[in-house]
């Protein structure tokens, strides 16, 4: 009698482990259901296996909680899940769900960062892309030591993370994302602009804060080597600059006004008040800009006035400029449209 119960006991485990075996080969194979439907999953820092499965069940990913979790322990596959966002649907099998949560290759976003940005826009933009947060990204922009080690100067990195559409994952670092900006712009920034720069007798960093000015001056893009002409040619004769997006740049929490009390503070970067270029850039350069200063058009003009439309009148002497500046900047009929950028800032005195 005994032996018939332990071979009964025996044979009722075998058939326990095979169909317990059959269920879990069976899981592990079968998709959920056959919808090809899209579902963005995000794993993120710091999140556990127990809330990855089961935020995987509560979107019909997988069909048994104990069952991927049984899966991912008997791979040792715990530490190996990454943080990221992962684009999975319904139709995939649960082996196939583990593998794409272990590869790290998260979704990645686009993210156009214009010419003429400065450090201020991009950590806005970037923290409404949800790419990272603001503070951090201007802590990180300014922080010396990270200035030191990518072998740039200036109190910030600004006017060297280039102006270009890249693509970063959710889980990117901030640091990881300044980076590849200031790689885009080593790569732009060619031996053949270096030698340019020399032959001009300008530094790597005096072209790209008058490049930033070129920018931030320029309306209409056919303009800039025109512009970055005047820029030289008041140099070459000790004139002021006399540039309103410098000043700007210069004050904190800019109104969106400038005022003539604004032109006469003292500051770096009030280029009515000191000779030379200011301190540093006043935003980030795209390549044309970069261009036009190391190869600009040979003029003899030494003003420009806007005409409100995103195009300037060039002249040479200061009685025509001031013709100009009455004819488009104080008589109302003339004061009218934006830039192709829309203007960003104002730039017409009160």
């Amino acid at each position: 009698m005994g032996k018939v119960v332990l071979k009964f006991l025996f044979f009722a485990c075998l058939i326990v482990v095979v169909l317990g075996v059959g269920r879990y080969w069976y899981f592990l194979n079968t998709p959920c259901s056959d919808s090809e439907e899209k579902i963005v999953f995000e794993v993120s820092p710091g999140v556990g296996l127990n809330l990855i499965a089961s935020k995987l069940k509560s979107l019909d990913l997988i069909s048994d909680i104990q069952l991927f979790k049984l899966y991912v322990y008997l791979n040792n596959g715990v530490g190996l899940l990454k943080t990221g966002e992962y684009l999975l649907s319904p139709s995939l099998t649960p082996i196939e769900v583990y593998a794409i949560l272990i590869t790290g290759k998260s979704i990645l976003h686009d993210i156009t960062i214009p010419e003429g940005y400065n450090i201020f826009d991009i950590a806005s933009l970037l923290e409404q892309k949800g790419l990272g947060d603001k503070d951090e990204f201007l802590k990180l922009v300014q922080d010396k030591k990270i200035i030191y080690e990518l072998g740039l100067e200036g109190r910030s990195l600004e006017g060297y993370l280039f102006p270009s559409t890249y693509k970063f994952s959710k889980s990117v670092t901030t640091e990881k994302i300044i980076k590849t900006m200031i790689n885009k712009f080593k790569n732009v920034f060619t031996d053949e602009f270096n030698q340019r720069a020399k032959e001009i007798g300008f530094t790597k960093h005096q072209v790209v804060i008058l490049a930033s000015m070129v920018e931030k001056e320029t309306g209409n893009p056919i303009e800039r080597p025109t512009i970055a002409s005047i820029f030289h040619n008041r140099l070459k004769k000790r004139m002021r600059l006399e540039s309103d997006p410098t000043v700007i740049y210069g004050i904190e929490n800019f109104s969106g006004n400038l005022k003539r009390e604004d032109l006469k503070r003292l500051s770096p970067y009030n280029t009515y008040k000191i000779f030379g270029l200011p301190e540093g850039p006043i935003a980030n350069p795209g390549l044309e800009a970069i261009r036009a200063v190391l190869w600009p058009e040979e003029t003899e003009y030494l003003f420009f006035v806007s005409k409100n439309d995103g195009t300037h009148v060039f002249t040479k002497n200061y009685t025509d400029h001031q013709k100009e500046v009455h004819k488009f900047q104080k008589l109302g009929k003339y004061r009218h449209g934006k830039s192709w950028r829309d203007l960003q800032k104002k730039n017409v005195l009160e």
